[in-house]
């Protein structure tokens, strides 16, 4: 889900962190930061050709808007089962962003 207000926060935050964790190994992404947020994951494309429409029949939706007061840097282990998500590090932030 894209996000619409919230960019004069969120790509300066998301530079930061990218040249932090840069200095501790990891990659820069290839592809420019898009903010969003990730409402699920299918594990295959199996059923995809039905989801898509459902999903692009709301694209232009507003959800209303939400405060973000913290961050908090997930570990996930991808599992045959499902994914495991362990709680690394947590930053209390303040800000305001609309879906």
């Amino acid at each position: 889900m894209g996000l619409v207000g919230g960019e004069e926060v969120l790509i300066p935050l998301q530079k930061q962190l990218e040249a932090s964790f840069q200095k501790i190994g990891f990659q820069p992404e290839d592809r420019p930061f898009q903010p969003h947020l990730t409402l699920g994951r299918m594990k295959s494309n199996r059923g995809k050709e039905n989801l898509v429409p459902r999903i692009e029949k709301h694209q232009d939706d507003e959800l209303g808007n939400f405060q973000v007061e913290r961050l908090v840097l997930l570990k996930s282990d991808l599992r045959p089962s499902g994914p495991i998500y362990t709680a690394l590090r947590e930053m209390k932030l303040g800000g305001n962003l609309t879906a």
